[in-house]
């Protein structure tokens, strides 16, 4: 594994003459919890190469947090996003490929996550990647240049994102080129949003590179006694991506 801690240069939070743009895309699917028709909402940038490009582009889905929504990662706090920034410094200068960012949300009204009962949003979570494969991805790539194979697609999400990002690894690795979960630890083999190791279809031999993001410090006060299932999933990976390096011995201090 290697270690990137590379700083984001402070002109890359700033914007760009004629960068890329942001659209909203909606697409129909059916409620996880009561079975209804609805209508779902996503963010999506797309580069400043789009309308000119004439062939499909690479896409990177993104996923918010539990208390977040679709405009988390590409709108940000206070509409003050410094993503869309950096995504347009990084391909303007030529060290990304211009690709397409698609920000769904588990949730059905815009900021329902608000306030919103943490076990119902387990549920949504949980069940949220039956509407990823059959609603979003097909929707998406008829209306949108973007990529339909394995090596155009790569998932990343932070917390309760991060946590679908792991399930999309366990259940469906042959479709996306790499994962990027960040800020997101749980048990392998008590997983509570989604299969387990002794479920049939569970991912215990397909490598994909995986991409993690964390820290040292948190402020939420059950993490750090997370350690052992931490542990569980770093050996998990390690085993299924078939590392050189052995982390047998690996213990929290």
């Amino acid at each position: 594994m290697k270690d990137y801690k590379t700083q984001v240069p402070d002109s890359y939070y700033e914007p760009i003459d004629n960068g890329g743009r942001i659209e909203e895309f909606t697409y129909s699917s059916i409620r996880s919890d009561n079975g209804n028709p609805c209508t779902k909402r996503a963010l999506v940038y797309l580069p400043a190469t789009y309308d000119s490009a004439d062939s499909k582009m690479p896409v990177l889905y993104l996923m918010h947090g539990g208390g977040g929504d679709e405009e988390e990662f590409l709108y940000g706090q206070d509409r003050q996003c410094h993503l869309i920034n950096i995504l347009d410094h990084m391909i303007n200068s030529g060290e990304l490929e211009p690709l397409v960012v698609i920000a769904p949300s588990f949730y059905y009204e815009k900021c329902q996550a608000v306030g919103h009962d943490i076990s119902e949003a387990g549920v949504l979570t949980s069940n949220w990647h039956t509407e990823f494969r059959n609603d979003l991805i097909p929707a998406a790539e008829k209306l949108y240049k973007i990529r339909d194979d394995r090596e155009g697609r790569v998932f990343g999400g932070f917390s309760m994102g991060g946590c679908k990002t792991w399930d999309l690894y366990h259940e469906y690795p042959e479709h996306f080129a790499g994962f990027c979960p960040a800020s997101a630890l749980f048990p392998v083999k008590n997983n509570p949003f989604g299969k387990c190791p002794s479920d049939p279809g569970f991912n215990l031999s397909k490598a994909v590179p995986f991409f993690y993001s964390g820290g040292e410090d948190s402020p939420l006060p059950e993490l750090p006694f997370q350690n052992d299932g931490s542990l569980e999933r770093a050996l998990y990976l390690a085993k299924t991506n078939d590392f050189k390096t052995s982390f047998d011995d690996i213990k929290f201090e």
